[in-house]
């Protein structure tokens, strides 16, 4: 009986988990769905302030849109979630003082218990994976943050002959608006992706008029391509959203786009520019990490949708000067295929 190398094992298990798994959550998202509450106008007007003292990420702009719940803390921290069935994703760490970091997210552990809820945490930093470790959840690396620094060396001399570029902010014409629109939409088709406004932002006023828009012209005045970036304050950083272009648009154009919203932050007091989640490639998978862990690192990248384009993935590998892990924190590996249909379902299917 011949069973094979450990690695066609290792490569079998995943394809058999992953039918398995993928079985399982279909079924989950065929079943009805529970819409997450949306907040009051005293509840976000609170979060808003905690965000405004203590936001540390570029996540912390999303955790002030109007699809988030919250959950406050006795120690004054704020989790931003979203609800489906039984489980709660929450996005990125808690927000507050930083001696509250543990107590906020066991507090948030014990509400989810009582509302018969999974807790999940998506998309953490790598100093607080101890936090959730404490209160019982397990942690699992996901993929790297690309970061710019804007002080630094790294932006390159990028020609301007390719295109024109022009930095606006709020509140947007109308005509441009229809002109990004169609670009948007555009962009929606040939790459089959939905709009994810939990983890990433979405094509419309509420997300847009949070920062401002880089926009790419051709020689004829076309809008060719256009970047969305958001200050995540009280950091000097910049927070990449929605980067859309037209399909025969060439990299180098793209790097004329990003670079000219670097020098824009930069003279605008801005020192670093998140560019997003990386590619998959990225995890950082270490060969000394346990067989198990490593197989439900490699399915939660097949179930889970991909922030960016390839072309992005180049752009962020040639400006970034520096690459930051996120985790994603939950029960147990027994309660994944519920964690990831509630993603697909909460973050959009790609």
């Amino acid at each position: 009986l011949h069973l094979g190398s450990p690695t066609d094992i290792f490569a079998d298990s995943i394809y058999f988990v992953g039918a398995a798994t993928l079985g399982y959550a279909v079924i989950l998202l065929l079943r009805p769905v529970l819409l997450p509450s949306p907040a009051t106008a005293a509840e976000h007007r609170r979060a808003e302030k905690i965000v405004a003292a203590y936001g540390r990420s570029a996540l912390s702009p999303l955790v002030l849109l109007a699809d988030k719940a919250y959950y406050f803390s006795l120690g004054g921290s704020v989790v931003a979630f979203a609800h489906h069935r039984r489980t709660a994703v929450a996005l990125g760490d808690p927000i507050g003082p930083p001696h509250d970091l543990a107590e906020a997210v066991a507090g948030f552990c014990e509400f989810c218990l009582r509302h018969d809820w999974q807790p999940i945490f998506y998309r953490t930093a790598a100093d607080t994976v101890d936090a959730y470790q404490e209160a019982g959840l397990q942690t699992l690396s996901i993929g790297q943050e690309a970061i710019l620094d804007l002080t630094g060396p790294q932006i390159a001399e990028v020609s301007l002959e390719l295109g024109r570029v022009q930095v606006v902010r709020p509140p947007f014409a109308a005509d441009l608006l229809a002109q990004l629109r169609l670009v948007s939409d555009d962009w929606l088709a040939w790459t089959g992706r939905r709009e994810r406004p939990f983890s990433w932002g979405w094509f419309g006023r509420a997300f847009l008029n949070q920062g401002v828009i880089a926009v790419l012209t051709t020689p004829s005045g076309d809008v060719s391509a256009f970047a969305t970036a958001i200050p995540a304050l009280p950091m000097n950083e910049l927070a990449l959203g929605l980067l859309r272009h037209r399909q025969e648009i060439e990299v180098g154009e793209l790097a004329v786009l990003l670079t000219a919203l670097a020098e824009w932050g930069l003279t605008h007091g801005h020192t670093r520019l998140n560019l997003g989640m990386g590619s998959p490639e990225r995890v950082d998978a270490q060969a000394e990490q346990p067989f198990w862990e490593r197989l439900l690192q490699k399915l939660h990248l097949r179930m889970t949708p991909v922030d960016g384009d390839e072309t992005q993935f180049v752009l962020q590998e040639r400006f970034a000067s520096e690459w930051e892990p996120r985790y994603l924190a939950y029960p147990g590996a027994g309660s994944l295929p519920a964690v990831w249909a509630v993603l697909a379902q909460t973050t959009g299917l790609s």
